[in-house]
């Protein structure tokens, strides 16, 4: 009968069709879960992928459309902060070659809010370091520096006493300490100021003594002993002082 025949035709047909249809629901619901598991475990590429395939067989269902402009924001809100992140370090790591491991920390810490990672850690560690090592040397250098105002302090008053010797070997103390401190040019050039113009004082003293000895012995031998004895009292107040 042609009509029977019509209709098992159209019972196969739409047996054949609601199969297909329940291997696609089937299909798509696989891909669904999957999705949502990888989306779960934070693997965001590869939910990504599986919602597109689930929209590849279904498409316009509206919960995955949702869940995949989700995936999407999220995937591009990683990225853009892993560029933060990624700047950060950069900043990081150039203020330690720059030898500021305060800066390199700062930056270092910012990054470890948006993500901790190995990176961020040793960066940070190196920082603390660094940062550590500069105050030992800052603590050192002070204590340099009060032990070279000490020895200039002693130099100058020994300078103020009329003590060469005794500057001048503060001053060599000084030099061991920090040759290059400006002050201690100065105090060499004051000291040596002093001994030359000591040395030239001492020469004129010498000298005047030898000229009262020749004029007291001239006046000896003109008998003039008046005058002896006036050269003789002015050796002796040479003497004196």
């Amino acid at each position: 009968d042609p009509k029977i025949a019509q209709q098992l035709q159209e019972a196969k047909a739409k047996l054949e069709n609601d199969a297909k249809q329940n291997e696609q629901q089937t299909n798509f619901n696989n891909k669904v879960s999957e999705a949502e598991a990888a989306l779960a475990a934070g693997d965001l590429q590869n939910a990504q992928q599986l919602f597109e395939q689930a929209n590849g067989i279904l498409g316009g269902d509206p919960k995955v459309s949702k869940q995949l402009e989700n995936v999407k924001k999220q995937i591009q809100d990683k990225q853009e902060n892993q560029q933060k992140i990624d700047q950060l370090l950069k900043d990081a790591q150039d203020a330690l070659k720059n030898g500021n491991p305060e800066l390199a920390a700062e930056k270092a810490k910012e990054a470890q809010n948006l993500g901790e990672n190995e990176k961020v850690k040793d960066i940070i560690a190196k920082a603390d370091s660094a940062i550590k090592e500069k105050q030992k040397a800052a603590e050192a250098e002070a204590a340099k520096n009060d032990q070279l105002n000490k020895i200039v302090a002693d130099a100058e008053k020994a300078l103020k006493d009329g003590d060469i010797a005794a500057a001048l070997q503060k001053i060599d103390e000084a030099k061991g300490v920090m040759d290059s401190d400006p002050r201690i040019a100065a105090l060499t050039q004051q000291a040596n100021d002093k001994k030359a113009a000591l040395e030239k004082e001492k020469e004129a003293a010498s000298q005047k003594i030898n000229q009262l000895i020749k004029e007291a012995e001239d006046a000896l031998a003109a008998n003039n002993l008046a005058l002896a004895r006036e050269k003789a009292k002015a050796l002796d107040d040479l003497g004196e002082t």
